[in-house]
C-alpha cells in the first residue's frame, strides 16, 4: 500500500521493517487517516484533522531510539534505588513486600 502523507519506509531509529499499513475514516476534507506500525513497535500516524501542518505524528517511539532508552535506564535505576530503601528500611516484611509488589506495576 501506498501512503500519501508518511514517507518513512523504514523505523528511522533502528531500521525495522514495515508490519502494517492501514487508511481509515476520510475526513471531510476529503484526506484520509494513514497508519504505519513497524516491525520494532513504532507507530507513526497522519490525521488531517489535526492542525494546518498536516504532518504525520509518531503514537509510539521506537523501543530502540536513543531516547526510549534513556528514559528506561533511569526508570530501572530509580527502581533499583527505591527497592534498596525498602529493603533497609525497618518496617515490618509484610509491609515490604507490599510495596515491593506496588511498584512492579508502575
Amino acid at each position: 500500500m501506498e501512503l500519501k502523507h508518511i514517507k518513512e519506509e523504514k523505523c528511522s531509529d533502528c531500521g525495522a521493517a514495515i508490519a502494517t499499513e492501514i487508511t481509515n475514516q476520510k475526513h471531510t476534507n476529503g484526506l484520509w487517516n494513514e497508519e504505519r506500525h513497524f516491525t520494532c513497535g513504532k507507530r507513526v500516524h497522519f490525521i488531517p484533522n489535526y492542525g494546518i501542518d498536516y504532518e504525520p505524528r509518531i503514537d509510539r517511539e521506537c523501543p530502540n531510539s536513543k531516547r526510549v532508552k534513556a528514559i528506561h535506564s533511569k526508570r530501572s535505576k530509580l527502581n533499583e534505588q527505591i527497592t534498596e530503601l525498602i529493603n533497609n528500611s525497618k518496617v515490618d516484611g509484610d509491609y515490604k513486600q507490599r510495596l515491593r509488589d506496588g511498584i512492579r506495576f508502575i
